[in-house]
């Protein structure tokens, strides 16, 4: 008993009883990702076993509940089946898992909520340190060098760095922009409360990544909440501190404002985004319109970027933004998608924003269809706080 309350009392997780089911969650929820540092060993066992205990124990069968998770179910089998229209187990077994977020009891989803985040913080605090300090020129010891597709990763103390982007953080994913994304999403539904150490590293962490969608994202959520709370303080705390870091790190702002993006201004071109910009958002366009009507509609399935490109993802179609996604599902699918979000979403302005903030992340990050988006997706749902819910 000793044992149980120290952990619910590190975990911040209050008089929950099921806080070793919320805990079990959110370490698959997080090591079933894209992570690159540590991922779960046959994660669909894991993730088969989380099914189960949802299922089988820690639900709420309401009919909203209900009807939200077969909603979604029926969007995600339309996201998992391969090209091809064959049966692919797996794809089912991922579809049902995140569909099950949405049956989760509100007390234990906002619980498993909170632990994820709050061991996402934890993971970032030490890896962004760690990073840091290796901009100075002291480097942790190298644990081990992983290959993925045409990508390969130097792998330290929780972080990692993909080849020739050490200056950017990973932390543990394979992107710095997932966690980017990630951590804008969250910060959305927070409302950017800066105040809560959690929220504060994840934000630092993200401002590190150099990712433009997590500037961008952020913005936006800034911009709205100073309109909302009519408070500059705010903005000008967050201007200030992206200023500090901005001067204490050169190095980092010449890599940020030194991508294409910028440089193609600065040469009296157009702003020319790093998923190919107007001219191959033309040719991803005419390529999906020269399908038959029904790909169109419903998409051509999962893995056909993959089968079309290999391991080079960076080609055509397969970029990683909304053409990719359309291409998957088809443009009533992605149509399907954002109106679930906008229609469900708690009538609340702080959701209303993630809602947008949710549509606006598509453009980068196609990859929506994860447990971690889905935990998101059923937060602003349901609400962060019990008095929310109620």
């Amino acid at each position: 008993m000793v044992v149980f309350s120290c952990l619910k009392k590190i975990l911040g997780v209050g008089d929950s009883n099921d806080v070793f089911f919320c805990l079990y969650a959110a370490i698959v929820t997080l090591f079933t990702s894209w992570t690159i540092y540590y991922t779960l060993p046959v994660p669909y066992v894991f993730q088969s076993i989380l099914i189960l205990l949802i299922l089988t124990k820690y639900h709420n069968f309401t009919k909203r509940k209900i009807r939200l998770f077969f909603l979604f179910l029926v969007l995600s089998l339309l996201f998992y089946y391969p090209g091809g229209w064959e049966v692919s187990l797996y794809g089912i077994l991922r579809a049902i898992l995140i569909s099950a977020f949405f049956l989760i009891d509100e007390k234990d989803l906002r619980i498993i909520y909170a632990i994820f985040f709050r061991l996402l913080a934890f993971v970032v605090a030490i890896g962004l340190f760690l990073h840091i300090i290796s901009i100075f020129g002291v480097q942790s010891p190298q644990i081990a060098t992983i290959f993925s597709g045409d990508r390969y990763y130097d792998v330290y103390f929780l972080h990692v760095y993909q080849s020739g982007l050490t200056l950017r953080f990973n932390s543990i994913f394979d992107e710095p922009g997932y966690l980017g994304t990630i951590a804008g999403l969250y910060l959305a539904l927070e409302g950017l409360n800066l105040k809560k150490i959690d929220n504060l590293i994840l934000f630092i962490g993200g401002l590190f990544t150099l990712s433009l969608a997590f500037y961008f994202l952020c913005l936006i959520i800034v911009v709205f909440i100073t309109i909302q709370k009519r408070n500059i303080w705010l903005l000008l705390a967050v201007l200030s501190l992206s200023f500090a870091l901005y001067y204490l790190f050169p190095e980092l702002s010449d890599l940020f404002w030194g991508r294409g993006e910028f440089v193609s201004l600065q040469e009296g071109g157009f702003f020319n985004d790093s998923r190919g910009g107007v001219e191959d958002a033309s040719e991803n366009i005419r390529a999906i319109l020269s399908y038959p009507l029904k790909n169109v509609f419903f998409g051509n399935g999962h893995d056909t970027p993959f089968l079309l490109f290999g391991d080079n993802m960076s080609m055509g179609i397969s970029g990683s933004n909304i053409f990719r996604l359309i291409f998957q599902i088809g443009f009533l699918g992605v149509a399907y998608l954002v109106a679930f979000v906008f229609i469900n979403v708690k009538k609340n302005l702080i959701y209303i924003l993630f809602a947008c903030v949710f549509t606006l992340s598509l453009y980068q990050r196609p990859e929506v269809f994860t447990s971690i988006h889905t935990l998101l997706i059923a937060v602003a749902f349901f609400g962060t706080n019990k008095k929310e819910s109620k």
